[in-house]
C-alpha cells in the first residue's frame, strides 16, 4: 500500500511538473514570439525552431501560425503555408495582428496561385458575407477565372461585389473587361462611362475605352481616350500601335511615322503588334510619297497578320502597275496637294474652275468653263480620278448623270485606271478621257 502511495505521489509530481512547465511555456510565448521575429532577420532556422516549440505547446496560437505561414509563402511553399493558415481558422483565435479577414484573404490568394478556383471561391463567398474585400483581390480572382474560361463564376463573383458596393467604380471597370472579352463593346463602353462617373479614372480604363472606340471606328474618341491614358501602366507596344494608326487615319502622317518608327526600333520580332506597326508605318510613308521605304516595310509584314494580303496587294500594285514616279507621286500625295494639281491641270487644258461638286481622297469633280469660249456657253464637267480601282461602266454612267444635273455640256475625265466597258461608254457619249500621262505632258510633275 505504501509503495502504491509513493507511486501515485510520484505521478502527481510529474504531472504537476509538466503542467508547471506548460504554464511557464505559455507565459513565455510572447517573449518567444519576439525572439522568433528577430531571428527571422539573422537565423531563419532558429526562428522556425522557436515557432515549432510554441506550436507544440499551443497548436492554435494565431501569431505563431501566421508567422510560419508567411515564412513558407516567402519561399513559395503555398501548401505548407495553407496548413498553418487553416490551423488559425480551425481554432478561430483571432487578434489585432491576425484577423479572420486577413487570414481568409491570404488563403484565397494562395488558392488562386495554386489554380484551385473552387477553394478560392469558397473563401471569397465567406469573406463577402462578412467583410469588404479589396478590389485588387477581386480583380485578380476575376482575371484568373477568365483566363481559365470560367466566365460564369467570374461574373457571379463580380455581380455580388457590385451589389454590395454600388458606388465602387472599379467593379464597373472589371465588368467592362469581361464584356469586352465577350465582344459586347457597347455594353462595355457603357460600364466604363459608369465607372468614370463613380470616380474611377485609372489609365487602364482609358486604354480600354480607346480600344473599344477604335473597334467601333470612332477614331476621334479613341485617340482622345488613348492620349488621356498616356501609355502608362498598359501594354506600351499595343498602345503605340493604336495611336500610330489613329494619327494615320486622321491624316497626321508625320505624327504617325514618329510614333510607329520609334516603336519599331524597340519591339521584339515575336511581338504580335509588330506586323501592324510595319503595315501602318508603310502606309504613312506612302502618303508622304516615300514609296520605296513603304515597299521595304510591307515586305516585312508577316503572313499571319490580318493585313498581310493588303500588304501583298500594295507591293504588287507599286511594282507592277504604278511603277512610274509621276504616277506614284499623284497617288500618294495628300488631298489638298491633289486638288492644287487638279486645278493646275484644268488651267493647262484651258479650263477655268467654277465650282467643286465632289471631293474625296479618290476623286475631285468640278464644273468648269473653257477659257477659249468668251461667251461662257460651254460648261464642262471636269473629273480627276486617282482611284486604285478601275473606273467602271457604272462609275462613268454616274458621272454622266451628275453632268446633266449640273447643266454641263461636256465631260472631261482624267483617270489612273479604267476598264474597257467604261472606255466604250465614254467613246459613245463623246466623253474626253485622259490617262495620268497628261500630267507629264503638261510638265506638272
Amino acid at each position: 500500500m505504501f509503495q502504491l502511495i509513493i507511486i501515485i505521489m510520484g505521478v502527481i509530481v510529474i504531472i504537476a511538473a509538466i503542467y508547471i512547465r506548460y504554464l511557464f511555456l505559455l507565459y513565455s510565448i510572447p517573449q518567444q514570439i519576439g525572439k522568433a521575429r528577430a531571428s527571422f532577420e539573422t537565423d531563419q532556422k532558429q526562428a522556425v525552431a522557436i515557432l515549432d516549440s510554441i506550436l507544440s505547446v499551443d497548436r492554435g496560437h494565431p501569431v505563431a501560425n501566421w508567422l510560419m505561414a508567411h515564412f513558407h509563402i516567402k519561399h513559395t511553399r503555398y501548401i505548407l503555408a495553407l496548413k498553418f493558415l487553416n490551423e488559425i481558422i480551425t481554432f478561430a483565435r483571432y487578434c489585432d495582428e491576425v484577423s479572420e479577414q486577413d487570414v481568409r484573404e491570404t488563403i484565397s490568394q494562395l488558392y488562386l496561385n495554386l489554380g484551385n478556383m473552387e477553394k478560392a471561391l469558397e473563401q471569397f463567398n465567406i469573406l463577402q458575407g462578412k467583410y469588404d474585400l479589396p478590389g485588387s483581390l477581386i480583380k485578380k480572382a476575376v482575371s484568373i477565372l477568365l483566363e481559365g474560361g470560367n466566365i460564369v463564376d467570374a461574373k457571379s463573383l463580380l455581380e455580388r461585389s457590385i451589389n454590395q458596393h454600388p458606388q465602387e467604380g472599379e467593379y464597373d471597370y472589371i465588368l467592362a473587361t469581361i464584356l469586352f472579352k465577350e465582344k459586347e463593346y457597347i455594353k462595355a463602353e457603357t460600364k466604363l462611362e459608369s465607372a468614370q462617373k463613380k470616380g474611377y479614372s485609372q489609365n487602364d480604363l482609358y486604354f480600354l475605352l480607346g480600344k473599344i472606340a477604335y473597334l467601333n471606328k470612332n477614331y476621334t474618341k479613341a485617340l482622345d481616350a488613348l492620349l488621356q491614358c498616356g501609355g502608362k501602366g498598359v501594354d506600351l507596344f499595343e498602345y503605340n500601335n493604336m495611336v500610330g494608326q489613329l494619327f494615320y487615319m486622321k491624316e497626321d502622317y508625320r505624327q504617325a511615322i514618329d510614333i510607329l518608327e520609334s516603336t519599331l526600333e524597340r519591339i521584339d520580332s515575336k511581338n504580335p503588334n509588330k506586323s501592324g506597326i510595319l503595315y501602318y508605318l508603310a502606309l504613312s510613308y506612302e502618303k508622304k510619297g516615300k514609296i520605296e521605304k513603304a515597299l521595304e516595310l510591307w515586305k516585312k509584314v508577316k503572313s499571319s497578320y490580318t493585313k498581310y494580303q493588303n500588304a501583298r496587294e500594295k507591293i504588287n500594285f507599286y511594282e507592277n502597275i504604278a511603277h512610274k514616279p509621276y504616277e506614284r507621286a499623284i497617288l500618294s500625295m495628300p488631298l489638298d496637294s491633289f486638288e492644287v494639281l487638279s486645278r493646275q491641270l484644268a488651267d493647262k487644258m484651258n479650263y477655268t474652275i467654277n465650282d467643286t461638286i465632289r471631293k474625296n481622297q479618290e476623286s475631285i469633280e468640278y464644273t468648269a468653263t473653257s477659257q477659249k469660249d468668251t461667251m461662257f456657253a460651254n460648261v464642262c464637267y471636269f473629273v480627276v480620278n486617282r482611284s486604285l480601282n478601275s473606273l467602271t461602266y457604272k462609275d462613268v454612267k454616274d458621272i454622266i448623270i451628275r453632268k446633266s444635273i449640273n447643266k454641263c455640256k461636256f465631260i472631261t475625265i482624267t483617270y489612273f485606271l479604267i476598264d474597257d466597258q467604261a472606255k466604250m461608254l465614254a467613246h459613245d457619249n463623246n466623253i474626253e478621257i485622259h490617262p495620268f500621262s497628261i500630267f507629264k505632258t503638261h510638265k506638272l510633275l
